[in-house]
């Protein structure tokens, strides 16, 4: 009489296709998640380049321009009087933004605390803006699959500018 159940070879081949299975999974879902925060990234940098624009065309200076604790950007008007900007950089997990003002242009630098093991995730928005209009930029590191994304300034970058 057989007992009902199953064998210990049995049970190691199902355990065996399981950890087969994960070791692919993880992986693939680690670098979807890296990719959906890259994403969240240069969007919210693409957020702020409106409200950046008109201040530009106000104040015609960016250098009076902060970014306050709580990733929201003040200002300081022509007449000395404290303003804030109208837009915010959202938090995302384990991402720091590193802004920098100059008179004519804005560099918002994002990078991961943890770093991106699975795919190349730095980048930096940069905005750069005369009396003729502004140009946009967005670099990632070199060779990233984001790389596609950065809107292609010809010989003139703005980031380089």
């Amino acid at each position: 009489m057989r007992k009902k159940g199953f064998t210990l070879v049995e049970l190691m081949v199902v355990v065996a296709i399981i950890a087969i299975l994960a070791a692919v999974a993880v992986p693939m879902y680690t670098k979807f998640q890296q990719k959906s925060r890259i994403g969240t990234a240069i969007k919210a940098a693409m957020g702020v380049m409106q409200p950046f624009q008109e201040w530009y065309a106000s104040e015609e200076s960016f250098s009076t321009l902060s970014m306050a604790a709580d990733n929201s950007f003040d200002g300081l008007s022509r007449d000395g009087s404290a303003v804030k900007v109208g837009v915010s950089l959202p938090f995302i997990e384990r991402l720091t933004w590193i802004p920098t003002f100059t008179n004519d242009k804005i560099v918002i630098e994002w990078t991961f605390t943890d770093g991106c093991p699975a795919i190349d995730c730095e980048g930096r928005f940069c905005l750069f803006c005369q009396d003729e209009g502004c140009d946009l930029e967005i670099q990632m590191t070199p060779g990233s699959q984001f790389s596609t994304l950065a809107k292609d300034p010809g010989d003139r970058t703005a980031c380089s500018l």
